[in-house]
């Protein structure tokens, strides 16, 4: 099993993304993105805990731009606004079949 790895993805025209991961780092989700105009990053993308406040980056050729965003119990407030999600399926996962 791969425990850490990087990865460049290319279209073979103009669309180029680097993926990292790693089992043996910190628990985190960075996710970035760039293009011609500049660049966008956001230090935690999807499970973060819920009272970590994110910081968006947007960086351009003449400035950078950095935004704290408000903490959000993201497993919480999905679980809140879809109960539909876990409401009798979770139980049925470890219920034996049959």
């Amino acid at each position: 099993m791969d425990v850490a790895g990087t990865t460049l993805l290319s279209d073979g025209d103009e669309f180029t993304e680097q993926r990292s991961f790693g089992f043996v780092h910190a628990c985190r989700n960075p996710y970035a993105q760039g293009g011609e105009s500049g660049r966008i990053s956001l230090t935690w993308a999807f499970s973060l805990p819920a009272t970590t406040c994110p910081v968006l980056r947007i960086e351009r050729e003449d400035h950078v731009e950095e935004r704290v965003l408000q903490a959000d119990g993201q497993w919480v407030n999905t679980f809140r606004r879809r109960p539909s999600l876990w409401a009798g399926r979770v139980a049925g996962v470890c219920e034996p079949s049959g």
